[in-house]
């Protein structure tokens, strides 16, 4: 008895489900013992068109410059200057200076243009500018200073009219302090005028005074001509008015412990006599930057 059984002896017509165009010997079943012929594979037809070949000679060259390599890219990088002319210079002009790492507390690191950090800081202008490793090395530590107050001075260095409105008076003070650290003069009248027109508007409490105290002591260097520190002679004529009202806090007996100078400066102000807050110095300082641009247009 054969294994196979043609497709017409079938109960259903192969050809009537998969055309006629099949060949009979395609069309066995597989029997019971599961074997079956192997298919055949048709093979591609090769093609009568003849292979193209192209030689390298053959391709035109675009007369282009070779892209520049990394090495090529870092040096044009490193030949930024670190200064930029202040004369007749654009504030983009200031963006094509070289990078500096500044890194402060927390590791936090600021990656910033040096004409700027040199046009605003004399800190930084005399860092980078020297024989020191800093200049070399384009990085500057900062390690003692707090990564959100110096936050506050790249805003100042990289937005024009900025302003510290999200300040409390305290964080004012202590701006006022990095200012100095960084000789940063601008920075320093501008959070001086925003202290003292932020007394205007909201009185302080007790402890709060005590705390700027202990700002101006610990933080703010002493002058003795032809005044005092403008930010430590407002702080103490605040504290000095209300002296009576701060002495019966617990802040203010260690504030006197922390700070030896607190009880003569306290004395020095309250014997003056003096009702008006002191003069603002930065106010002369904005008007002759408003007339040597006034005469330079």
């Amino acid at each position: 008895m054969e294994s196979t059984i043609v497709a017409e002896e079938a109960d259903v017509n192969i050809r009537s489900v998969f055309g006629s165009g099949l060949d009979n010997q395609e069309l066995k079943l597989v029997d019971d013992d599961g074997w079956a012929p192997p298919k055949k594979v048709k093979k591609a037809k090769k093609s009568s068109r003849p292979k193209l070949e192209i030689s390298p000679a053959d391709v035109p060259v675009e007369d282009k410059e070779p892209a520049k390599s990394w090495p090529a890219v870092f040096h044009s990088i490193l030949a930024a200057p670190i200064l930029v002319s202040e004369k007749g210079s654009t504030y983009s002009d200031y963006l094509t200076s070289r990078i500096v790492a500044v890194v402060v507390s927390s590791g936090k690191t600021y990656h910033l243009h040096s004409s700027l950090l040199c046009r605003e800081s004399e800190r930084f202008h005399k860092s980078l500018t020297s024989e020191h490793t800093e200049a070399s090395q384009l990085k500057i530590d900062l390690i003692d200073e707090s990564a959100d107050n110096f936050a506050h001075f790249v805003d100042f260095l990289y937005k024009p009219n900025w302003q510290p409105s999200d300040a409390s008076k305290i964080q004012l003070a202590e701006l006022y302090a990095l200012g100095e650290r960084l000789v940063a003069q601008k920075f320093q009248d501008i959070m001086l005028r925003a202290f003292r027109e932020g007394l205007m508007v909201q009185p302080m409490t007790s402890p709060q005074l005590c705390q700027l105290a202990g700002v101006a002591c610990g933080k703010i260097t002493e002058r003795f001509h032809p005044r005092d520190d403008p930010m430590r002679d407002v702080i103490f004529w605040l504290v000095s008015r209300r002296v009576l009202q701060v002495q019966k806090t617990d802040e203010f007996r260690q504030a006197l412990m922390e700070h030896g100078e607190l009880g003569m400066q306290l004395i020095l102000r309250a014997g003056n006599g003096m009702e008006q807050m002191p003069e603002d110095p930065s106010v002369g300082r904005e008007n002759d930057a408003s007339g040597k641009k006034e005469k330079t247009a």
